[in-house]
């Protein structure tokens, strides 16, 4: 489906007018239908991209959100040059593996998440002579008009529309029909193995170390982009 095809089964299915909608100003529908594209792409993980991002002689955080602002979450990094997967690893496994790992240059073969939007290399690269291919998810971009279609699969566009229908039944105070399509996403094939469901807008943070100033850089360490 299309932009227009979305709205238009939204708005029948709150009863409103596809052609003269009462409870929705044009910019609201499309905002909601961006909003719907969102939640879906978070609890299916549907979009995947890739980026390249060159080694900074003595750098051993990268921020990506430099990269891609729809940047969602890291999945893999690669050596581009190799096709060396990196193996991932929490900073609490490197200071078991290596103490002077903040200090270590070389050519990196393990990463660690640090924030959803930062991540860190060991060895840190000494020259600039490299390159990394990030995979991550994103964020789907905003819908340009009614011909427009969003990046999600097609089988997922069911449950677009049902995200906007119960949605549309809050704004309309009307619980018990926003029970409906409620639970016919909750039920919709497409999130049957999502973790939720129907769960919260919100960037789901990289797992860190819990120990005492875990979140701060090193002070040998610097950050790039």
């Amino acid at each position: 489906m299309n932009a227009g095809e979305i709205k238009t089964r939204i708005l029948e299915g709150v009863n409103d007018d596809p052609d003269d909608p009462v409870f929705f100003s044009v910019r609201q529908l499309s905002d909601l239908v961006d909003e719907a594209c969102e939640v879906l792409a978070e609890e299916t993980q549907a979009i995947r991209r890739q980026a390249l991002i060159p080694w900074r002689a003595g750098t051993g955080f990268y921020q990506v959100t430099t990269v891609d602002p729809d940047f969602m979450a890291p999945t893999r990094l690669w050596n581009h040059k190799t096709g060396q997967r990196l193996t991932c690893l929490s900073m609490t496994e490197l200071d078991a593996m290596d103490t002077r790992w903040q200090v270590t240059t070389g050519s990196p073969e393990v990463w660690f998440p640090v924030s959803w939007d930062i991540f860190g290399v060991y060895p840190k690269p000494a020259g600039a002579d490299g390159v990394f291919r990030l995979d991550y998810m994103a964020w789907p971009r905003s819908l340009m008009d009614d011909s427009d279609r969003s990046e999600l699969p097609e089988a997922t566009h069911d449950a677009v529309v049902l995200y906007g229908q119960y949605m549309g039944c809050l704004k309309k105070w009307d619980t018990q029909a926003a029970s409906i399509p409620l639970k016919a996403l909750q039920l919709h094939k497409t999130l049957a193995n999502a973790r939720s469901g129907i769960a919260r807008i919100s960037v789901r943070s990289m797992q860190r170390s819990q120990a005492p100033n875990a979140n701060a850089f090193p002070s040998t360490y610097q950050v790039g982009g």
